[in-house]
């Protein structure tokens, strides 16, 4: 692979280590003056745009300074995107700078790091408000909770008729309660995908978010959504919701939530973990050796059975409390 690549990239490379990847391929890229992370794809014209939508926010983000997103990097016909053949596949190829730091799954909990989490979050979406893009505001996307039901169709896979129950009750409450209320949800651009693999720590405090593939234009609370669920996996209830106020009153300091967003949150958390489930057992049907898509699964059973345990009119109220809204049921 060297061989192939070195005509393409600017320095010398030494070393390329195969890294893991959901639908897509990822190595790491040592050269003698730096490291890269190269991504790679199979050709297809809808790829192409998803690549590029993907280069744009990433540029974009790269003009703001309030934390590290990776940089995309020109090969050496100066465009960032490069198509050849891999393995005899015609291949979407491109280069993004690699960024120092622990992911925030390797380090230990605290309130300082919790804290500092919601700060960046909030920032990320407060600079994303300036971003415009027409493909995310058109890209219909199973993964943006605001698109639950389009995930109904993976419901079969599931093979637990107790599963399939209750990931349609979270549906039904969804639909219910949610819905009626899109209209009055305020919409922004949204990282969409923030996990515990996808935010950088330095020093006990977040330094950067990677990986915006998964970038939508939706309800701006549905990044709490995403966010809250890979900070409080495998917590009792009690700790669970404290680090909920914590992180939403950190994030609230840098872009000020309203008491609806808070009404319809614990429904988008139960929202986005349906389609993890729904889609885990999806990719189990067509392709049971993708290991990386499967790894959140049975965190994921497992906090969908305690959250339908927590009364959500207590959820909601303690966090309006925690914001200064005071009680107001939804």
């Amino acid at each position: 692979m060297i061989e192939l690549l070195q005509p393409h990239i600017h320095c010398k490379i030494t070393h390329i280590t195969k890294l893991g990847g959901y639908d897509n391929d990822n190595y790491l890229i040592e050269c003698d003056v730096s490291k890269y992370i190269l991504k790679t794809y199979t050709f297809s014209e809808e790829t192409l745009d998803l690549v590029e939508a993907e280069i744009d926010v990433l540029l974009f983000l790269n003009s703001q300074k309030s934390f590290e997103t990776p940089t995309p990097i020109a090969f050496s016909n100066d465009e960032f995107v490069l198509i050849t053949n891999l393995n005899n596949q015609k291949s979407i190829c491109r280069l993004l700078s690699y960024l120092e730091g622990q992911f925030f799954a390797e380090v230990p909990q605290n309130e300082n790091l919790l804290a500092s989490y919601g700060k960046q979050i909030g920032l990320l979406n407060k600079e994303l408000k300036e971003y415009k893009s027409y493909y995310y505001k058109s890209r219909n996307w199973e993964w943006n909770i605001e698109n639950l039901a389009l995930n109904t169709k993976y419901l079969k896979d599931i093979d637990s008729a107790k599963d399939r129950n209750l990931a349609l009750y979270f549906m039904n409450q969804y639909d219910e309660i949610v819905v009626p209320k899109t209209f009055e949800l305020k919409k922004a651009y949204i990282h969409n995908d923030i996990n515990e693999w996808n935010v950088l720590v330095k020093n006990n405090q977040v330094s950067g978010f990677i990986d915006f593939g998964d970038v939508v234009y939706t309800h701006q609370i549905n990044e709490l959504a995403v966010a809250i669920i890979y900070a409080i996996y495998e917590k009792t209830e009690a700790i669970a919701l404290e680090n909920i106020h914590i992180i939403c009153k950190n994030y609230q300091l840098e872009n000020p939530l309203e008491a609806l967003d808070i009404d319809v949150l614990y429904y988008c958390v139960a929202a986005r973990l349906i389609i993890s489930v729904c889609n885990s057992a999806h990719a189990k049907k067509i392709n049971p050796e993708n290991t990386h898509a499967l790894i959140s699964e049975d965190k994921a059973w497992k906090m969908l059975y305690n959250l339908v345990k927590v009364n959500p009119i207590h959820f909601t109220n303690s966090i309006k409390e925690t914001l200064g809204f005071g009680y107001q049921n939804p």
